[in-house]
C-alpha cells in the first residue's frame, strides 16, 4: 500500500527567458482575491503591467486556490532603477474597502525558463499527472504548436488580455476589427487643453497615426523633425521624451499588454540596410529591437502576443512575435491587415482579399474583387471595404459576397466604421458654390438597407471633409469636418452638441484621428493635434448585466438586463476553462433573450 503526502502552499514566482526579453509571473494564492496586478514601479511611480484574467476557485477540489500566469514582455527593466511586485486585493465585491497585500519580486530571484519548451504548471496542484515532468512542468511534446520546422510556441503565453490600462487607444481604430468603436462613456462639454503644431506640411500629414496609454500620446514629433517620435503628457502638452529614428515616423501601435510601442517609418536613405520598422519601451523610447522592412507607411495591428507589420515597401504582411521573431510573411496590399477570432484578412495582390490564420499564415481562402481593395473594418462576422464607388461585405469564414452596395456619389478610400447594427461612412461632397459639406451613411449591415442619410455643415465652404465617425458608449457618434466637431444620437442623428475647433486653412482631416482616451478626446488634421477633456461628472463604466441560463431544446438562453444600449462581446468556456465560443451582438436597453445554439458556434 503507498501513502502519498501533498504539502499545500500558496507563492508566488518570477521566471526570465533565456534571451531576457519575457518574463511570466506564476501566482497560487488562498480564495477571496478579487483583483491581482503585476505592477512595475519605475523610477518612484507605479505602472500596472497585467493583472489576472480568470479569477476563479476550482470547483470540486479538497482545497480552493486562484492559480494564473501573466506574461510581460520587457528588457532588463528590473535592473534600472525599477521593480516588480504582485498586488493582490482581498474583499467582497461591493466593499468600499478591502484588503491588500503586496509580493515583491527580486529581478535577482527570477528563474531561468526555456518558454518555448514549458507551458504553465499543471492548475490542480494535488493531482499527479502522468505528463508531468518532475519540475511539474507539462512536456513540450504535449502541449507546444508547431508554427514551421524547429519554431514552437507555447499556448499558455498567447492568451489575449487587455493589458493593465483598459482604456488604451493601441492601433487604427482603436481594435484589430478597425471598427472606431470605443466602449467608454465621453460625454460633452469639452475643455480645451492643448495644441501641437504640425508646421503646415500639408496633407501628408493626414496619414500619421498615433496611440496613447499611461496618459500619454505616442505620435511624430515635427514640426520639420519628422524622423522623431515623442511621448507627450495627455494633461499638459509636455514632452516626457523623444527618439530619432530613421526616417519619417508614420506608424503607430501598443502592444496588448502596452508594454511595448511599435513605430513604423518611411524608407531610409539606404532602403536594404535602414531600419523602418521598431519595438520602443514607452516609458522611455529606449529600443527594444528593429527590423528592415523598407517603407511601414500604415498602422500596424496587435493581436495576443504578436504584431501583424503592413510594408507597402516590399509589398507584404510580416508577423512577429513581441520579441521580434519572425512567425510568418506574406505579399500584401496597400491597407492595414484587420483581424477578428483567429483569421488575419488583408490585400495582395490590391485587387485580392486573404484571409490567413493568424498563427501559421496558411491562406483559408482568396476573393477577387472588381478593382484595388480599400480600408478594411471587420463587423458581424463580415469584412467591409470600398472598392471603387462599391461597398462589399464579405463573409469571414467562407469569403463569398453576402453585401454589395452600390450607387455611391464618389468613389471611397477612407475607413467604414461600425456601431450599433449599422456600418457607417462619412465624406466630401460638393454644395453649390464648390462647398463641401459632410455627407454621413448608415446602412444594415446585414442588409445593406440605408438607415440614415444627412448632411453635416462647414463653417469654411473648404472644411466639409470628414473621417468616419468614432463611437462610445450610450450610442454617442462623433464626427469632426475641419471645422466642427458635431456630436450626435446613433438612433436618428440628432446632433446634439457642437464644438468649434481651432481655425486653420487646413482642408484635409486626418484618417487615423480622432482618438479617444479616458476622458481625453483627440483630434488631428494636417496642420495640427488638438487634446479637448471630456465631461468628468461620468466616468465610464464598464456596465454589468444579469444572465440567467434556461435551457430550450438542449440549447442554453441567456436573459439579459442592460442599463443602456449598447454592443456586447460574450466569451463563453467550459468548466474547464477552454473558450468554446465567441460572438458579439446589439443589445437594446432593459430585457434581451438569445438562445445559444451550440451547434453553430
Amino acid at each position: 500500500m503507498e501513502f502519498f503526502i501533498f504539502l499545500f502552499t500558496y507563492y508566488v514566482r518570477g521566471y526570465i527567458s533565456k534571451d531576457s526579453s519575457s518574463i511570466m509571473i506564476e501566482y497560487y494564492l488562498r480564495k477571496g482575491a478579487q483583483k491581482i496586478e503585476l505592477i512595475y514601479n519605475y523610477k518612484g511611480k507605479d505602472y500596472p503591467v497585467g493583472f489576472h484574467r480568470n479569477i476563479y476557485s476550482d470547483v470540486g477540489e479538497p482545497r480552493k486556490f486562484l492559480k494564473d500566469t501573466i506574461l510581460w514582455v520587457t528588457k532588463d527593466k528590473w535592473r534600472k532603477n525599477a521593480n516588480l511586485k504582485l498586488r493582490v486585493y482581498y474583499g467582497r465585491s461591493g466593499f468600499r474597502t478591502a484588503k491588500v497585500k503586496e509580493y515583491f519580486i527580486s529581478g535577482k530571484e527570477l528563474i531561468p525558463l526555456d518558454f518555448k519548451k514549458s507551458s504553465s504548471r499543471n492548475p490542480n496542484p494535488d493531482s499527479r499527472s502522468p505528463n508531468l515532468s518532475r519540475s511539474g512542468f507539462r512536456t513540450a511534446s504535449e502541449n507546444l504548436i508547431k508554427i514551421k520546422e524547429g519554431y514552437y510556441i507555447n499556448p499558455s503565453l498567447i492568451r489575449q488580455y487587455q493589458g493593465p490600462d483598459r482604456y488604451s487607444w493601441r492601433m487604427l481604430g482603436y481594435d484589430a476589427q478597425h471598427t472606431g468603436y470605443y466602449p467608454f462613456v465621453l460625454y460633452p462639454p469639452l475643455e480645451y487643453k492643448w495644441q501641437w503644431n504640425w508646421g503646415g506640411a500639408g496633407s501628408w500629414t493626414t496619414g500619421i497615426s498615433g496611440a496613447a496609454t499611461y496618459r500619454m500620446l505616442f505620435t511624430a514629433k515635427a514640426p520639420w523633425e519628422w524622423n522623431k517620435v515623442m511621448a507627450v503628457d495627455l494633461e499638459t502638452g509636455q514632452i516626457i521624451w523623444e527618439r530619432e529614428l530613421t526616417a519619417n515616423a508614420d506608424a503607430y501601435a501598443l502592444s496588448e499588454g502596452d508594454s511595448i510601442l511599435f513605430v513604423g517609418t518611411w524608407i531610409g536613405f539606404n532602403p536594404d540596410s535602414d531600419t523602418t520598422f521598431y519595438a520602443l519601451d514607452p516609458f522611455t523610447g529606449e529600443l527594444k529591437w528593429a527590423r528592415t522592412l523598407k517603407t511601414v507607411g500604415e498602422p500596424p495591428i496587435v493581436v495576443d502576443t504578436f504584431i501583424y507589420v503592413p510594408s507597402y515597401g516590399l509589398s507584404k504582411i510580416f508577423a512577429f512575435t513581441y520579441r521580434g521573431d519572425s512567425l510568418w510573411s506574406a505579399t500584401a496590399g496597400f491597407p492595414p491587415p484587420a483581424y477578428y477570432d483567429g483569421i488575419i484578412v488583408h490585400t495582395g495582390p490590391p485587387k485580392v482579399l486573404n484571409a490567413r490564420n493568424y498563427l501559421t499564415g496558411e491562406l483559408l481562402w482568396a476573393w477577387n474583387g472588381p478593382d484595388e481593395i480599400w480600408w478594411l473594418s471587420i463587423y458581424d462576422n463580415k469584412i467591409f471595404f470600398f472598392s471603387t464607388d462599391t461597398l462589399f461585405g464579405i463573409n469571414l469564414i467562407s469569403g463569398i459576397p453576402q453585401l454589395k452596395i452600390t450607387g455611391f456619389y464618389t468613389a471611397f478610400n477612407d475607413r467604414i466604421h461600425c456601431y450599433g447594427d449599422d456600418i457607417w461612412i462619412a465624406g466630401g461632397e460638393y454644395g453649390a458654390g464648390d462647398t463641401i459639406f459632410t455627407r454621413v451613411q448608415s446602412f444594415d449591415s446585414q442588409t445593406g438597407d440605408l438607415r440614415l442619410d444627412f448632411y453635416l455643415s462647414p463653417k469654411d465652404s473648404a472644411g466639409g471633409r470628414g473621417p468616419p465617425p468614432l463611437f462610445t458608449k450610450s450610442n454617442i457618434a462623433w464626427i469632426t469636418n475641419v471645422d466642427y466637431l458635431y456630436i450626435f444620437n446613433t438612433y436618428d442623428a440628432v446632433i446634439f452638441d457642437t464644438l468649434l475647433l481651432p481655425e486653420s486653412k487646413a482642408i484635409w482631416p486626418n484618417r487615423a484621428f480622432p482618438i479617444a482616451y479616458k476622458n481625453y478626446f483627440i483630434y488631428a488634421h494636417e496642420d495640427f493635434i488638438a487634446v479637448y477633456k471630456t465631461d468628468t461628472l461620468l466616468p465610464d463604466t464598464n456596465y454589468s448585466f444579469n444572465s440567467y441560463i434556461y435551457y430550450d431544446s438542449g440549447n442554453p438562453v441567456f436573459y439579459l438586463l442592460l442599463p443602456s444600449d449598447d454592443r456586447v462581446f460574450i466569451d463563453i468556456f467550459d468548466i474547464s476553462g477552454r473558450k468554446i465560443a465567441k460572438f458579439s451582438k446589439f443589445f437594446r436597453k432593459g430585457e434581451n433573450y438569445f438562445i445559444f445554439d451550440k451547434n453553430l458556434n
